[in-house]
């Protein structure tokens, strides 16, 4: 058995939430028993949802071959606060390294084969327009 490359979060039979070392109670993920990672982008990141796949390899195959439009706007929006996120689920959290600030929130499913499904929620960063003179 190879060695894991990523952290997993095992929420077991509790709900998948993000929050803030300081308090902060961000968006309830779900409940159920798929494992979740973070996987981090230059801006922004994705909480992952492995749902069903043969191995690790298969996961991480599909998350660097994301297809266009697979992610779709939820219209919701979170405002990250200073220091970052925890990804907790029963008993374990993981601590995910985040830009404050104002991010839009993405979802969607990718089954890249007929054995790997994921569960994916993006954090895309709102830009802010420069003003033109």
């Amino acid at each position: 058995m190879s060695r894991s490359r990523l952290i997993w979060v095992d929420p077991g039979r509790s709900r998948l939430t993000l929050s803030s070392p300081e308090g902060w109670r961000g968006p309830d993920l779900g409940g159920g028993s798929h494992r979740a990672t973070w996987w981090p982008a230059l801006r922004g990141g994705m909480v992952v949802r492995w749902v069903r796949g043969k191995d690790e390899d298969a996961v991480l195959r599909a998350l660097n071959a994301i297809p266009e439009g697979a992610l779709r706007p939820t219209g919701k929006e979170l405002e990250v606060p200073t220091g970052g996120l925890l990804l907790s689920g029963c008993e374990e959290s993981l601590k995910i390294q985040i830009e404050p600030g104002a991010y839009f929130v993405d979802a969607g499913t990718l089954s890249p084969d007929e054995g790997t499904e994921l569960r994916i929620l993006r954090l895309r960063p709102q830009r802010k327009t420069a003003l033109v003179r």
